[in-house]
């Protein structure tokens, strides 16, 4: 089976001593539907089908998990964007961040047609997307300490953050709030969209340096730290507190966190490859086992498969 344009590269039994994420027994490794290419921002939509980012050939790439094989690439333009968040219209429209170029982009899957929208600062760009209440797209606003808004039809809405904090990761939770770390301040702050209201919550335990901000599918945060990972209800209760054994580097950041389909958490550490918090807390690692392989981003489906992109050989997978 193969990618549209590349080749399946491998499909292996995963190492015996390695806990496999999800139950699954095998890892298979692909290559970017266009050679040469390097899949990087990854995103999973509601239909169960990976997109990824591809700044080396200036593509979105959508892959229907269930046959890879079918992958389409979209072509962006002559400009090298330099993506780095995908996230979803209510309109089935695919919005992504130009970082490169100071602009967010508007793809539209069924033509192919793509849109930019120029966020106007120089040095202006977007962080972390998300769909929020009404159908309009959240960013991180880093270079004007704030946050922003484009709506369906492209209008771009600033709104400054109160004690100046350069937002990087933004989640949207069920309560309606837009949540993103506060570092170096132990605090997680919240927007809520309805009322214009910001309010800051401490994470309990000592986080100071933020790795990582996600939802669980309870419906509350995990939130990631050095050596630590904490699951917080959205009145600020502690549900869950994770202390992850330390890395051979001497310290485990845990990043790229993503919930999968029960309570467990997966994330990825650049030593210690792909880490998985069961849901009675126990911490596990596993890798891939293909020659120096180091997961990046990841994603899940609805039917608990585990997708990644490979930082070092340029590849998407799954387990």
């Amino acid at each position: 089976m193969a990618l549209a344009g590349g080749a399946l590269v491998a499909t292996v039994p995963a190492h015996a001593l390695d806990p496999i994420p999800g139950g699954f027994a095998t890892w298979h490794e692909y290559e970017p539907a266009t050679p040469g290419g390097n899949p990087q921002t990854l995103a999973m939509d509601a239909a169960d089908n990976v997109w990824y980012a591809d700044s080396l050939s200036n593509q979105i790439v959508r892959v229907p998990t269930g046959a890879p094989a079918t992958a389409r690439a979209y072509d962006l333009g002559p400009s090298t964007p330099g993506i780095g968040s995908i996230a979803f219209g209510l309109d089935g429209s695919v919005w992504y961040s130009d970082t490169a170029n100071g602009a967010i982009g508007r793809l539209d899957p069924a033509s192919g047609a793509v849109d930019t929208y120029p966020l106007g600062g120089p040095f202006d760009w977007a962080s972390s997307l998300v769909a929020g209440p009404g159908g309009d797209i959240w960013f991180g606003d880093p270079q004007n300490y704030g946050l922003g808004a484009i709506a369906p039809d492209g209008h771009i809405t600033r709104i400054p953050e109160p004690s100046g904090t350069e937002i990087a990761i933004l989640v949207a939770a069920p309560d309606g709030r837009l949540w993103y770390p506060k570092d170096r301040t132990g605090e997680l702050g919240a927007y809520d969209p309805r009322t214009g209201l910001f309010e800051s919550v401490l994470v309990p335990g000592g986080i100071r340096e933020f790795t990582g901000l996600s939802l669980s599918n309870t419906g509350d945060l995990w939130v990631g730290g050095v050596d630590a990972l904490t699951r917080l209800g959205l009145d600020g209760s502690v549900k869950a507190s994770v202390a992850l054994p330390p890395s051979p580097a001497g310290y485990t950041a845990p990043r790229r966190l993503v919930p999968g389909i029960d309570s467990e958490l997966h994330f990825t550490d650049p030593t210690m490859g792909i880490g998985t918090v069961s849901t009675s807390g126990r911490v596990t690692y596993s890798r891939p086992p293909f020659a120096g392989s180091v997961p990046d981003r990841l994603a899940v489906t609805s039917y608990g498969s585990l997708w990644y992109t490979d930082a070092l050989r340029a590849t998407l997978g799954n387990v």
